[in-house]
């Protein structure tokens, strides 16, 4: 779809349930894509495959009562007002390949993340996550685009961070520190504790650096916290 707004294959904003993934879902779009989706306290689990190309076109809203949004390409999408009880983890164990094929027309403002999450208000509940299978997320185009496997409130206005716990979590080796691609944040608080990173040879890679908060919002002073 060449001039899409947005594309959700698997969602439910209901509360409870489970959407488990144990095929192939294929995707090529423009505009949000948010593949496995959930608004409140669903199960998310990925056990299959998921592919996603995105042309990441940038339309214009027209439409008053609406936010203007930009591009957006994920496999996993969580946006959540704040919750009263705990939420579900988001469980990767299948492969998960997100492109992001940009153009003039994406603007510098197009992502894509493996998983992304956005909160809209405080909360205090931990948002646990774990992949044990693969996560690969590339770009190409004219501009930096921003792509990582997690992102958190990076297209968020406000500062609401999200209290996230990172568990067994496997990796491509490389320097987190100049790639800027593993956990990526507008806001957030990371309970690294009981985090395992490892990488394709089950080498344990350390969590220094894993973490990366977009500099708009470090100098806005928006909160990012290593516990």
């Amino acid at each position: 779809m060449l001039r899409a707004s947005t594309i959700r294959i698997l969602a439910t904003t209901g509360v409870g349930g489970s959407i488990l993934n144990y095929g192939k879902i294929d995707v090529k779009s423009s505009g949000r894509i948010m593949t496995v989706a959930r608004f409140a306290d669903t199960n998310l689990v990925n056990a299959g495959e998921i592919n996603i190309v995105s042309l990441a076109k940038f339309i214009e809203n027209r439409v008053s009562f609406l936010y203007q949004s930009y591009p957006l390409a994920c496999a996993f999408y969580e946006h959540f007002l704040p919750n009263k009880k705990a939420v579900p983890p988001i469980i990767n164990s299948g492969k998960i390949n997100v492109h992001l094929e940009g153009s003039e027309e994406s603007t510098e403002k197009a992502v894509a993340f493996g998983i992304y999450s956005e909160l809209v208000g405080e909360e205090t509940q931990k948002h646990v996550f774990e992949n044990t299978g693969e996560i690969v997320v590339s770009k190409s185009g004219p501009y930096d685009f921003q792509v990582a496997e997690v992102g958190f409130n990076v297209q968020s206005s406000k500062n609401f961070p999200f209290n996230v716990e990172i568990r067994r979590w496997k990796t491509k080796k490389r320097d987190f520190a100049s790639s800027k691609d593993l956990f990526v944040c507008g806001s957030g608080i990371f309970d690294l504790s009981k985090a395992e990173i490892y990488d394709e040879n089950n080498e344990k890679l350390s969590a220094e650096n894993a973490v990366f908060q977009n500099e708009e919002n470090a100098k806005r002073g928006d909160t990012c916290t290593i516990v």
